[in-house]
């Protein structure tokens, strides 16, 4: 059986105002590498805690956000030196419907499915996905929705038959998979936010697909 692990995470607001770009970024790689990817994640994210001995951590957690970019780097180098493959979509928040706005999970599970669909192209012969998701990224009683949602699509879109999905709902500071796709997320969103592509340069050999949303008017 072919299986990979797929960790999720978001940068941005997916609400109005702060900031006019959303990121959710999908970090895979095969099982057997993710333990590999956690413990690289892990020795990072002791030495930065170790180089800002009075720095306060929430939950313990280095969240990309709190460091400076050469900080960043360092974990994104530590991350791509494992054999991950990056799916992304950047949302333009200036080009959505306003409904969009008033139906928030149904929006994260739509955007997360248009990613989704170019990891499987891309991993044709897998047997069995498992995704990771920030706990804090979906409402509670949307845990089994987005379950439901990507197997139907994957069963009868797809006719992806022989494919089981699972999903997990850690607490990022609980699992490193998921505090990857932060620092990917973020470097991603923030790179639509300056267009410095010194922020994503590490990035882009992992980077496997991305899309922008909507594409027709997306950066207008």
């Amino acid at each position: 059986m072919s299986a990979i692990d797929v960790f999720v995470d978001e940068s941005g607001n997916p609400g109005k105002g702060r900031g006019r770009y959303f990121t959710i970024a999908l970090v895979s790689c095969e099982q057997s590498e993710s333990k590999r990817l956690r413990r690289s994640v892990k020795r990072q994210a002791l030495k930065t805690k170790q180089a800002h001995p009075d720095k306060f951590w929430k939950n313990g957690e280095v969240k990309a956000s709190h460091l400076s970019w050469p900080e960043r780097i360092e974990t994104i180098k530590k991350i791509c030196e494992r054999d991950v493959k990056i799916f992304d979509i950047t949302v333009d928040k200036h080009q959505l419907q306003p409904q969009m706005f008033d139906h928030k999970s149904a929006a994260y599970n739509y955007w997360i499915k248009l990613a989704v669909d170019d990891l499987v192209k891309y991993y044709s012969d897998i047997d069995q996905i498992k995704f990771y998701i920030d706990r804090r990224t979906i409402r509670v009683q949307s845990f089994n929705s987005f379950l439901d949602y990507i197997t139907i699509h994957l069963l009868y879109e797809l006719n992806q038959t022989g494919l089981q999905v699972f999903v997990e709902y850690p607490e990022s500071q609980a699992d490193y998979g998921i505090q990857a796709a932060d620092f990917v997320s973020n470097a991603i969103n923030s790179y639509h936010e300056t267009f410095d592509d010194s922020k994503v340069s590490t990035l882009r050999p992992s980077i496997v697909h991305e899309q922008h949303f909507p594409y027709r008017y997306f950066g207008q």
